[in-house]
């Protein structure tokens, strides 16, 4: 799983890095908003975990941008309130953590995103093979009907 912190305090960031590392997940961080718009610029991330107060930032502007982007964002603050919770949730964020939160509370959230998208995946291919086997059938019974109108018109 590819995934991009978004976080300034070194410390946080540092352990979560680490933790996640050790998953073997692939990570990358950024300490401010530009630096997290240049590093989504560059590739798709599976899931983006960013802190709301962060260098560079206007309130969850930041956040609703990075929904925006289409994929999985779970958001993470240590000054939580009602408004943030619901503008971020609202904007497409896929969780929303209060620190100090444990690593593991992350691990869970973000393996239950890996997973749905795994099956989201797993249903189009599945509705796209729904899709193929009605066209061939389509096919099918119109060779089949215009066999039957054939032989009918012979018999006449």
């Amino acid at each position: 799983m590819r995934i991009l912190i978004v976080e300034d305090d070194g410390g946080s960031r540092a352990i979560l890095e680490e933790h996640l590392q050790a998953r073997q997940w692939h990570v990358e961080c950024a300490t401010s908003v530009p630096e997290a718009d240049r590093l989504l610029a560059t590739g798709a991330f599976d899931l983006v975990l960013s802190d709301i107060h962060l260098p560079g930032a206007d309130g969850t502007a930041h956040i609703r941008r990075f929904c925006g982007r289409g994929g999985p964002v779970v958001v993470m603050t240590g000054f939580p309130t009602l408004e943030s919770c619901l503008d971020s949730i609202q904007h497409g964020a896929a969780a929303y953590l209060v620190k100090p939160f444990r690593v593991s509370e992350f691990v869970s959230i973000a393996e239950r995103i890996h997973q749905h998208r795994g099956e989201q995946a797993r249903v189009a291919q599945l509705e796209e093979r729904v899709r193929e086997l009605e066209l061939e059938l389509a096919r099918w019974r119109g060779a089949s009907e215009g066999t039957t109108r054939g032989e009918r018109q012979v018999d006449a």
